[in-house]
C-alpha cells in the first residue's frame, strides 16, 4: 500500500514510450537523454526509427551565415553519426529497424566543393537498413548527381513504404516488394519497363505520388545513364502510363510535373477501381481534363492550363482547384452536399468577363460548401456601371480577398471597391477574409470602410455601389490570432479598430467579416402550396 502513491521515475517508463519521447528529440538531444541511465542508454541504442533530416540535424541557421567552413565539418560529423548508428544495428542482431529517412537534399549547399564527399557512405548506410529489414526507406539525395539505387534495396521484401529523391533506377528484372504499399519518386530517372515491373512486384500498392521524374521509353541498363542533370528539366519529362493490371490495389495517385495527354484519365473507373484520392500538378500538357469514378472522395487539380474540366463524381467529398485562370467546368458529382476549394492567382486583367466565368464556376458547384481564395493585383477593371445588379447570385461560405498590389495609400480606396463590386455582384460570401499588415493598412482600412462604416443607415445613398446593402441583415467582425476567435466592436471608427490590431502585436492579422444574408420572400401562392 505504501508504494501505491509513488511516482515512477523517469527511467522506470517502459520501453515504447522512452522511444517516443526520443523521437522527438534532435540528434544531439537524443544522446544526451541516452545518459540518463542505463534504461534510456539502451532505449537509445535500439530505437526503432531513425531520422536524419533538417529537424533532427538542425544546423540550417548556419547556412546562411558566414561560417561556411563550420557548415562543411557538422555535415562531415552529421555523416559519421549515421554511418556509426547504423553499424550499430548491424551488430545488434535483435533489433529490428522500422523507419530509416536520410535527406542530404539541402539546395543552400554547394556539393561540388565538398571535395570529401563520397557516395560509398551513402551506399554504406541504405544497404545496412534494408539488409536490417527496414519497413519504411526515405532518402533523398545532395550530391551533384543522381544516385544510383543499390540493389539490396530493390530486394529489401519487407519494405512498407519507399520514397526516393534525386535518385536513378536502373532497370533491375527481379523485384521483391510483396509488402510495399506506398511508393514516392522524386526526381527520380527510370523507364518504362522499370516502372512497370515495380508495380508488377507491389501487389500491395495503395499509392504512389511521382513529380518531376524522367521516364524513359527507352530501357536503362545497369551499366547506362542518359547523362541527365541531378535535377531532370520538366520540359524533358517524357509522358508515362500506369499498367492497369497493376494498380487494381490503387487508393491514392498524386502526378507533378509530368508530361501526361488528355487520356490519361479516360475509363478512370475501370483502370483505377478503388481510387479514392486524385492530385494532378503543374502537368502543363494537359488541357482538357475527363474523369468519370465512382469510387473518387477527393480531387486536387493545381497550375495546369486547362480549357475544360467535366466530371462525373457521385462520391465526390472534397474537390480544390488552384491556378491562374478559372476553365470552364462541368460538374456532376454527389447528391449531398461537399466541400470545394478554389484559388486563383491572378495573371490577368481582372473585368466583367472574368467575374462572368466566376459566377458559372460558382454556380456549377451550388451544392457544395464553397470557399473561394482570390490574390488580387492592381489589375481590377471591373465597372458596376457596366453591368446589371439586378442578377441572381449563389451564396457561398466563403471568400478570402487576399491582395499582392504596391500602391499609394490614396489608391487603395479605388481598389478595394472594385473588388467587392466583382464579389458581391458574383456572389453572397457568408464570411468575408483578410489578411492584415501593418505596412498595408490602406487596403485594409478600404475594405473595413466599405463593409462597416459604410453599411450603417446613415451612410446610405442611392448610388448603384449599395446594390448589395439591401440584402445584407448585419455584420460582425472577428480577429483571428493562433487560432482564437476575438468578436470585434463593430461600432469603431477606422482609428480604433486599427489599434485593436496593432495590439496583437504580430506581423499579420486574419479578419473576418461574417454577413448574415436576407433570403428571398416566396410569392404567397407558393407559400400556400408549401
Amino acid at each position: 500500500m505504501a508504494d501505491c502513491g509513488k511516482i515512477p521515475s523517469i527511467s522506470e517508463l517502459p520501453e515504447e514510450i522512452m522511444h517516443k519521447i526520443l523521437s522527438f528529440l534532435r540528434n544531439r538531444e537524443a544522446i544526451r537523454a541516452g545518459s540518463l541511465s542505463k534504461d534510456w542508454y539502451r532505449a537509445f541504442q535500439t530505437l526503432p526509427n531513425l531520422v536524419f533530416d533538417r529537424r533532427a540535424i538542425d544546423f540550417y541557421e548556419e547556412l546562411t551565415g558566414s561560417g561556411g567552413e563550420r557548415v562543411i565539418k557538422r555535415l562531415r560529423s552529421e555523416l559519421n553519426y549515421v554511418i556509426s548508428t547504423l553499424q550499430r544495428y548491424y551488430l545488434g542482431p535483435n533489433i529490428v529497424l522500422n523507419t530509416f529517412k536520410l535527406e542530404l537534399d539541402w539546395s543552400e549547399l554547394d556539393w561540388s566543393k565538398l571535395d570529401w564527399w563520397d557516395d560509398n557512405c551513402i551506399y554504406e548506410c541504405i544497404i545496412i537498413a534494408a539488409e536490417k529489414g527496414v519497413r519504411n526507406l526515405h532518402f533523398s539525395n545532395g550530391g551533384v548527381s543522381l544516385f544510383d539505387l543499390p540493389v539490396k534495396v530493390l530486394e529489401a521484401s519487407t519494405l512498407v513504404e519507399l520514397s526516393l529523391g534525386r535518385c536513378r533506377l536502373k532497370y533491375h528484372e527481379t523485384l521483391m516488394w510483396p509488402n510495399l504499399k506506398r511508393l514516392c519518386l522524386d526526381k527520380v530517372e527510370l523507364d518504362q519497363l522499370m516502372l512497370d515491373n515495380i508495380l508488377r512486384s507491389c501487389p500491395l500498392i495503395e499509392t504512389v505520388d511521382i513529380c518531376l521524374c524522367s521516364i524513359s521509353n527507352k530501357p536503362l541498363l545497369p551499366d547506362q545513364t542518359t547523362g541527365m542533370e541531378a535535377t531532370p528539366d520538366p520540359e524533358f519529362c517524357s509522358g508515362f502510363h500506369l499498367p492497369v493490371s497493376q494498380c487494381q490495389s490503387l487508393r491514392s495517385l498524386s502526378i507533378s510535373l509530368m508530361e501526361i495527354d488528355d487520356n490519361f484519365f479516360i475509363d478512370l473507373s475501370h483502370k483505377f477501381p478503388h481510387l479514392e484520392h486524385l492530385s494532378v500538378e503543374q502537368c502543363q500538357t494537359l488541357r482538357t481534363f475527363r474523369i468519370s469514378s465512382g469510387s473518387l472522395k477527393k480531387l486536387k487539380l493545381a497550375y495546369i492550363l486547362l480549357s475544360e474540366v467535366q466530371f462525373d463524381l457521385p462520391s465526390l467529398v472534397l474537390f480544390e482547384f488552384e491556378g491562374f485562370r478559372i476553365p470552364w467546368i462541368s460538374f456532376t458529382a454527389a447528391s449531398g452536399r461537399w466541400t470545394s476549394r478554389l484559388t486563383i492567382c491572378c495573371d490577368g486583367i481582372i473585368d466583367i468577363s472574368w467575374f462572368l466565368k466566376l459566377k458559372e464556376f460558382l454556380k456549377s458547384q451550388h451544392r457544395s460548401e464553397l470557399r473561394v481564395t482570390v490574390y488580387f493585383e492592381d489589375n481590377v477593371a471591373f465597372k458596376l456601371d457596366e453591368v446589371s445588379t439586378d442578377v441572381e447570385v449563389e451564396e457561398i461560405a466563403e471568400f478570402c480577398i487576399l491582395s499582392w498590389a504596391k500602391l499609394q495609400p490614396a489608391d487603395y480606396g479605388a481598389l478595394a471597391h472594385k473588388i467587392m463590386d466583382g464579389i458581391f455582384w458574383t456572389c453572397h460570401p457568408r464570411v468575408i477574409t483578410t489578411e492584415w499588415y501593418e505596412y498595408r493598412l490602406g487596403y485594409t482600412e478600404s475594405i473595413y470602410k466599405m463593409l462597416v462604416l459604410e453599411n450603417k443607415p446613415c451612410h446610405f445613398c442611392s448610388s448603384k455601389g449599395n446594390f448589395w446593402r439591401s440584402r445584407c441583415e448585419s455584420i460582425k467582425i472577428f480577429d483571428y490570432e493562433l487560432g482564437l476567435c476575438m468578436l470585434l466592436d463593430e461600432t469603431l471608427d477606422w482609428n480604433g479598430f486599427s489599434e485593436v490590431l496593432k495590439a496583437q502585436d504580430c506581423a499579420k492579422v486574419t479578419v473576418s467579416f461574417n454577413l448574415e444574408w436576407r433570403t428571398c420572400e416566396l410569392p404567397e401562392m407558393l407559400q400556400s402550396e408549401l
